[in-house]
């Protein structure tokens, strides 16, 4: 492989962004959503952002999740806590 070939597919590698959402179940409103970003720091809470599944509605929070995947998410705008399950990826 040429140096330009190689040097264009570094720069498709690295300028793309890839969004892997994370599905969950929020057990106080009785809906699914996906976590679109996260910043927990392997420590089980952080930052989020969340999106009901249709993607029309995001917000950001703060996750609590325990081992089993189930934990806390506070609404950053609301301070409304919800109980939630997350999927095992």
């Amino acid at each position: 492989m040429n140096l330009t070939k190689i040097s264009i597919l570094s720069i498709l590698l690295f300028s793309s962004s890839i969004s892997i959402a994370w599905d969950g179940y929020n057990y106080t409103t009785g809906e699914y959503f996906s976590i679109t970003e996260y910043d927990h720091q392997y420590m089980g809470e952080g930052n989020v952002v969340y999106c009901d599944l249709g993607y029309r509605n995001c917000r950001t929070g703060y996750l609590d999740l325990y081992p089993d995947l189930t934990g806390t998410l506070v609404d950053d705008e609301t301070g409304e806590e919800y109980d939630i399950e997350m999927e095992d990826n």
